[in-house]
């Protein structure tokens, strides 16, 4: 089951969000709300509540949400967590949920979440940015599922996962920093870096580091 690493992966993102941000990635007291607690936002939410954060949670499964709530979590409904006043949001169910007026209503500081194409379309993550939301890209802060079930095709530990896993929070640090240099969206420098490490891989063959 990937999921834990997938759950690894974006609290490290969240995590290298808040450095960037604020200075400091302590949880301690860190407001995140969280939609969607099915494998990934569970692990997700657990992580969250043992480092000292504040955990908000949408679902419209009644069994998650109790697993949810039995690890500490407030429930809300699920067509208020969108807006509700948060430090992270945190996608983690349906696709294209980030629209022009579901952003023009968030209340959240940073988006980071599991979820596959956030983004209605590429415009939202410029839409994002005007609006001062630290959006991190989901295809890079998503990858810990993918990376280990790598890993667990080569036979390899899972504390070798881990450790690759760990390395999304380095990787999002330099997305932040050239976004902010470029002042372009995270999620245009995100594609560009990856189109750029395809073309590479395309000349030396595709591999994955250790």
């Amino acid at each position: 089951d990937p999921s834990p690493y997938t759950a690894y992966g974006v609290y490290c993102g969240m995590r290298a969000a808040l450095r960037f941000q604020r200075g400091s990635d302590s949880l301690q007291g860190i407001r995140v709300a969280i939609q969607g607690v099915g494998s990934v936002g569970c692990h997700l939410t657990d992580r969250l509540l043992r480092e000292g954060a504040d955990v908000i949670v949408a679902d419209v499964n009644a069994a998650n949400l109790a697993r949810a709530e039995r690890l500490g979590a407030r429930v809300i409904a699920p067509e208020e967590l969108l807006a509700v006043r948060c430090d992270i949001l945190a996608p983690c169910a349906m696709g294209a949920v980030l629209t022009d007026e579901v952003i023009d209503k968030l209340r959240a500081d940073i988006v980071a979440g599991a979820a596959n194409n956030q983004l209605q379309t590429a415009g939202q993550a410029e839409h994002l940015r005007q609006r001062g939301v630290l959006y991190v890209p989901d295809f890079v802060i998503n990858a810990g599922g993918i990376i280990d079930v790598y890993y667990q095709q080569q036979g390899a530990s899972a504390e070798k996962s881990e450790r690759h896993v760990k390395q999304i929070g380095e990787v999002l640090a330099q997305i932040f920093q050239r976004a902010e240099r470029e002042q372009r969206s995270t999620h245009s420098v995100a594609e560009r870096m990856a189109e750029s490490i395809f073309k590479q891989s395309g000349k030396t063959g595709l591999r994955v580091p250790a």
